[in-house]
């Protein structure tokens, strides 16, 4: 195979989180197939300058996600130039800067819709969209049907998958003979983040009498994943706005999982799950969300095997991925 693109500049945020690890993964990807993905890092700490046809970047030097992401060996430095052959990508977060680069190709990539206008306001309003989407050469790259959904919506020109994957170690340690999940006795435990959709999540815990939960907070990374090792449900009453990872994580460590209806849980393509496991605040105050989560602690299994089609998703993103990876940044092979 040969790589479209002579080297390829991934802004990245410096935090430790879904997004960064996305673009991490993006970058390792394409150095292992034969191409050229290097890292910038950005923060308060970290800078990056555009300078004419040179990017500068000014890490801080207290930085730890080359080392917090080490399994992706992750390539940074200190300036590059850029050329017609060089593709900078922004995180959405950046959106509206890839709008001043010249020189080189530049695309966005929507990991999250709802973190956009959050980080840019200006988003919100119609005019700013529509400058933005009405560039013919900006590429969108987008991590969700509902982050599609919202390109499509806003009319932009170029748009092409880019999913992520759940690290594998969750999918190593629960997945046997290719085929299924190992179906352990679990505690009767229900996971939930406190300050994920923190209004809702008081509200349900407030009102479920006798219920187990294991609030996820403060916690490290591998805490985090023993958390959802033991839980029988995992509970998410965010806004989902984006293809979530938590949600991914649990269904492959073998917990039924339910969605607050919102964002990407709204579009089955981005959370395979039937109705009955997707709720809203309506759900919660009739009890109706009460009455779901008892019944799956009463027979997990069966609700286990409900959602074999979304742990199987699960399971084939970094194939996905790598395809999706194949076929936008090389070309023959």
């Amino acid at each position: 195979m040969t790589p479209v693109f002579d080297e390829i500049v991934l802004l990245c945020p410096e935090a430790a989180s879904g997004g960064p690890e996305a673009i991490h993964q993006l970058a390792h990807a394409v150095n292992v197939l034969g191409g050229k993905a290097r890292l910038a890092y950005f923060s308060n700490k970290s800078t990056v300058a555009f300078l004419e046809d040179r990017l500068q970047c000014t890490p801080n030097p207290d930085l730890q996600l080359p080392q917090t992401y080490e399994a992706y060996a992750p390539q940074i430095f200190h300036e590059t130039r850029l050329g017609a052959r060089s593709l900078v990508i922004f995180p959405e977060t950046l959106a509206k800067r890839a709008l001043s680069l010249r020189g080189s190709a530049r695309a966005i990539w929507w990991l999250s819709v709802d973190n956009a206008m959050v980080s840019d306001p200006d988003l919100d309003e119609q005019e700013a969209r529509a400058k933005l989407f009405a560039d013919p050469d900006l590429i969108h790259f987008y991590q969700s049907c509902y982050a599609h959904d919202f390109l499509k919506r806003n009319q932009a020109r170029q748009m092409f998958p880019l999913y992520d994957y759940i690290n594998r170690v969750f999918i190593s340690e629960f997945f046997v003979d290719s085929s299924e999940i190992v179906l352990t006795a679990k505690k009767q435990q229900i996971a939930f983040f406190p300050r994920k959709g923190g209004a809702l999540a008081a509200l349900f815990s407030k009102t479920a009498s006798g219920l187990q939960f294991i609030p996820i907070e403060n916690m490290s990374k591998d805490e985090v994943r023993q958390a959802l090792q033991q839980c029988a449900i995992f509970l998410d009453f965010g806004d989902q706005p984006g293809k979530d990872r938590v949600p991914r994580e649990a269904a492959a460590s073998g917990a039924v999982v339910f969605l607050h209806e919102r964002g990407a849980a709204e579009f089955f393509a981005d959370h395979p799950l039937e109705r009955n496991y997707l709720f809203d605040m309506g759900d919660i105050v009739n009890g109706d969300l009460q009455r779901r989560v008892r019944e799956v602690l009463a027979d997990p299994g069966a609700h286990l095997r409900r959602q074999r089609y979304y742990r199987q998703r699960v399971r084939m993103e970094k194939e996905e991925f790598e395809l999706q990876v194949r076929s936008f940044f090389f070309e023959g092979g």
